[in-house]
């Protein structure tokens, strides 16, 4: 089967770091710039801009209520408020596992959890974790040892976990507790092959197809898990492609994020669009980004 060719335009003039974790909530886009530590924030049309800076790399961030988030930093998880500037300490990672990493890709479940895996920076393979933080700001292993933790969707019934640890070029399927938040056995619905790059963040439509980011891949690749054929792709203008997420009025656009980080001043001067926010219509409707489900005082 030959993948379906989709196109993708320019979304904002600006170009980041490290460009990733798009959403689509309370009527406007939200991503971060993991290098550049800020949380940024547009309309639909990409007029109306909003910049938080945190000084400090964000992995990502989830929303709680309008202008109330948490983001993953380094070392901890900070609720942000950013109507007005307040910020503090909601959950620390544990000891053991913030040396030499950073905290990554997250996503919020179907009961509200956030799912939040980390990444070692001093290339230590297999030994990071996939992390679970509930309402009461509870953090646990969920999946240990991961290499680079990455995409996570939820299928609609919210029994079925995907997940991407990169270096594997794995997209997994794992069954999930709703109840509890555990993991079942592990299986492969997508082997990546080493010409499409890493699989990096991922999205899920409503027909349960699997919308991928491929890191060194040049594309958003739609896959499907049930067979794990490629049924189309996005070709983007740069190499390093990080997440994409459905938005919009009627969630039938794909934002697509980029990064500028990993690359030479010879491969920037080749790919002067490296580090843009990228728009589609690919044909398809995503699902409503899931908050934080925080405890009532």
């Amino acid at each position: 089967m030959t993948p379906r060719i989709i196109s993708a335009r320019p979304f904002l003039p600006e170009k980041f770091l490290l460009a990733e974790g798009p959403f689509w909530f309370n009527q406007r886009w939200t991503w971060v710039d993991i290098d550049g530590g800020s949380i940024n924030f547009s309309d639909s049309c990409g007029t109306q801009r909003k910049t938080i800076e945190l000084g400090e790399p964000v992995g990502s961030v989830v929303p709680v209520a309008p202008d109330h988030f948490l983001a993953a930093l380094s070392d901890r998880i900070l609720w942000l408020d950013v109507s007005s500037g307040r910020q503090q300490t909601f959950a620390f990672c544990p000891k053991e596992s913030s040396h030499n990493s950073r905290l990554n890709d997250g996503q919020c479940d179907p009961r509200g959890r956030f799912v939040v895996g980390s990444l070692r920076l001093d290339g230590v393979a297999q030994s990071s974790s996939l992390y679970s933080l509930d309402a009461g700001g509870r953090l646990t292993s969920v999946l240990f040892p991961v290499g680079l933790s990455n995409g996570m969707a939820w299928s609609h019934d919210g029994n079925t976990f995907y997940y991407i640890d990169s270096p594997t070029r794995e997209i997994a399927r794992f069954p999930y507790d709703l109840t509890t938040g555990k993991l079942g056995l592990r299986s492969v619905v997508v082997r990546v092959p080493d010409s499409m790059g890493l699989p990096d963040g991922m999205t899920i439509d409503e027909a349960g197809n699997l919308w991928v980011a491929h890191w060194g891949g040049s594309a958003v690749r739609c896959w499907c898990p049930k067979t794990g054929q490629c049924l189309a792709q996005i070709p983007l203008p740069c190499t390093q492609v990080t997440s994409c997420a459905f938005g919009g009025k009627d969630l039938d656009e794909l934002l697509i994020t980029t990064a500028q980080s990993g690359l030479s001043e010879v491969a920037l001067a080749q790919e002067p669009m490296a580090g843009s926010l990228f728009v589609s219509r690919p044909g398809v409707r995503g699902l409503p980004t899931r908050t934080f489900a925080a405890e009532k005082n």
